[in-house]
C-alpha cells in the first residue's frame, strides 16, 4: 500500500530538527486521517499529508526539549487511519548522536 522513501533519520541530542517524511501509495492523501510520529517517548499528532504526485509528505518538527534522550538507535514510526483502521505507513531507525564539539586549540 505505501513505501517511504526515507527509512534512516539521524537527528542530535538537544538539537531540534525538521523532517520531511516522503510515503509513496496510489491512495489519495486525504483518505489518511490521525497521522502520527513516534520516536521514542516522543509522540507527534494530528500531522496533516500533504499531496504529492507518489503519495504524500508529512512535514514536521521535533524540538530540542524533545530531542533531550540519550543518544543511540531507535525504531520510529509514522501511522494513520486510513478506512477505519490504523495502519503503519512508515518505520525505520533514528539515530541520535552526541551534539559535535570543537577540539580544544592546542
Amino acid at each position: 500500500m505505501s513505501h517511504v522513501t526515507r527509512r534512516s533519520i539521524h537527528g542530535f541530542a538537544n538539537r531540534g530538527l525538521d523532517l520531511t517524511i516522503a510515503v509513496t501509495t496510489s491512495e489519495d492523501h486525504t483518505d489518511f486521517t490521525a497521522v502520527t510520529f513516534r520516536v521514542g517517548a516522543v509522540e507527534k499528532t494530528s500531522l496533516t499529508p500533504g499531496d504529492t504526485p507518489t503519495g504524500f509528505d508529512v512535514d514536521l518538527t521535533l524540538t530540542a526539549a524533545e530531542l533531550a534522550i540519550t543518544p543511540g538507535v531507535y525504531q520510529w514510526e509514522l501511522v494513520a487511519t486510513f478506512g477505519g483502521q490504523v495502519r503503519t505507513v512508515g518505520r525505520g531507525d533514528f539515530t541520535i548522536s552526541e551534539e559535535p564539539t570543537e577540539a580544544p586549540e592546542e
